[in-house]
C-alpha cells in the first residue's frame, strides 16, 4: 500500500503570474491537464499555460457576465452567466459550441432570476447527460441541460428565501441540503 502524500510546511509557491483581465475577476480559476481557465464578468475568458502563464486563447462576448467557476465537461469549457445562461466553449482552441436544438419538451430558460449559488455540474443519465443545478433568489432550484441550455426542471423550496444548490447525486437522487 503506498502511503498517503506528505505536506511539508511551510508551503513555497510553485509558479506565479500576472494576467490583465479588463473585467472583474469573481470566479475562481479552473485548472485541468496543465491550463488555467479564467472567466470575468465582461464575458471574457483566457486560458493560460501553467506555469510560463502564456496566453493559449481567448473568448469574449458581451452578451455575458460570467460569476461564477468554469467547468471542465469532457472536451469543453462549461460556463452558467448571471442571467442563467450556459456557455460552451472548445477546451483546445475557446471556440463556443453552438447550443444542440432544443427537445420539444424543454421549458423555457432561464426559469429562475437572480441566480444566487455557484452551480453545480453533475452527470444525471436519467435526465441525458451533463446538467448544471442553479439556485434563485425566490427560493428555486433550477436544472440546465448543458448540451442545449434548456430548463429540464424546477424545484420550488415555497420558502421565498434564497435556494443555494449544494447537493450531491447518489443513487439516482439529487440530495440538497
Amino acid at each position: 500500500e503506498t502511503p498517503p502524500e506528505t505536506v511539508v510546511l511551510p508551503l513555497q509557491r510553485a509558479w506565479a503570474w500576472m494576467a490583465e483581465m479588463k473585467g472583474g475577476v469573481l470566479t475562481t480559476p479552473c485548472v485541468r491537464e496543465g491550463t488555467v481557465y479564467v472567466a470575468s464578468t465582461d464575458g471574457s475568458v483566457q486560458a493560460f499555460a501553467v506555469p510560463t502563464g502564456q496566453r493559449l486563447w481567448g473568448y469574449s462576448s458581451r452578451q455575458h457576465d460570467f460569476r461564477h467557476t468554469p467547468q471542465v465537461v469532457g472536451d469543453e469549457l462549461v460556463l452558467l452567466d448571471a442571467g442563467g445562461a450556459i456557455v460552451r466553449l472548445r477546451l483546445n482552441n475557446g471556440k463556443e459550441v453552438p447550443p444542440e436544438k432544443l427537445a420539444p419538451t424543454a421549458l423555457p430558460t432561464p426559469p429562475v432570476s437572480g441566480l444566487v449559488s455557484p452551480p453545480l455540474f453533475a452527470d444525471l443519465p436519467l435526465q441525458g447527460g451533463w446538467h448544471c443545478l442553479v439556485g434563485d433568489s425566490r427560493g428555486r432550484i433550477a436544472c440546465l441541460s448543458v448540451k442545449d441550455g434548456a430548463t429540464r426542471w424546477v424545484y420550488d423550496t415555497r420558502t421565498n428565501y434564497p435556494a443555494e444548490a449544494k447537493g450531491v447525486y447518489l443513487d439516482r437522487a439529487i440530495y440538497f441540503a
